[in-house]
């Protein structure tokens, strides 16, 4: 009754089949708002994330519009676009976020957003500063995975990801499991807290990068 099953794309390396626990969306869903606020979000704000399946917890908030892809959105657009306000806040993949802003440059149409959060991919300079002169607005970059949801993020400041600590355990670590100075480049380990149902503990997220 606590399990929600959920798998990973395999993009990193191995599809990874898992549960998460029902009873973590309660706090899951205080740290997504943590990340709106950061982001700019009254209380008359739309948020819309464009993503395959809703993130489990965060159903409260806003909307899921199901896309599955920077080419899956070619079809969707026109309907996308019926929603888009300046007060919305559109929280998705960054290839995902670009289609959408190529689309419109395409048909020569203009929108302004709220703001932009990126997810799942690296937010390069150059990505960031395309889509904040597409749409007028600030992009706030994310991190979390599938399995490991909402790691860290960035604040008003957008000056490095925050992590968020009372949800996660994140270690910074080299090839050989030992912690790395701080500054220094190395592995990505995360234990979960709040998963019960099935631990991820020091988990290899794949990723790279230093505090």
């Amino acid at each position: 009754a606590f399990k929600i099953p959920f798998a990973t794309s395999g993009s990193t390396g191995i599809p990874l089949s898992f549960f998460l626990d029902k009873n973590m969306s309660t706090r899951r869903l205080a740290i997504y708002r943590r990340t709106l606020n950061w982001a700019g979000k009254s209380k008359d704000d739309l948020v819309i994330r464009l993503f395959r399946r809703e993130l489990p917890g965060v159903e409260p908030e806003g909307i899921l519009f199901p896309c599955n892809g920077p080419e899956d959105l070619d079809a969707k657009v026109d309907q996308l676009l019926g929603l888009l306000t300046e007060k919305v806040i559109l929280h998705g993949q960054t290839s995902v976020l670009i289609r959408l802003a190529q689309l419109l440059e395409k048909n020569r149409k203009k929108i302004k957003l709220r703001a932009l959060i990126n997810a799942s991919e690296t937010l390069h300079t150059e990505a960031r500063l395309y889509l904040e002169k597409a749409f007028e607005t600030q992009v706030f970059d994310y991190y979390g995975s599938n399995e490991l949801p909402q790691i860290a993020q960035e604040c008003e400041f957008r000056n490095g990801l925050h992590v968020n600590n009372e949800w996660v355990y994140l270690e910074i670590v080299d090839d050989d499991g030992r912690t790395v100075a701080p500054g220094k480049v190395g592995n990505i380990v995360v234990t979960f807290f709040e998963n019960e149902i099935m631990p991820f503990i020091k988990y290899q997220t794949g990723d790279r990068g230093r505090f």
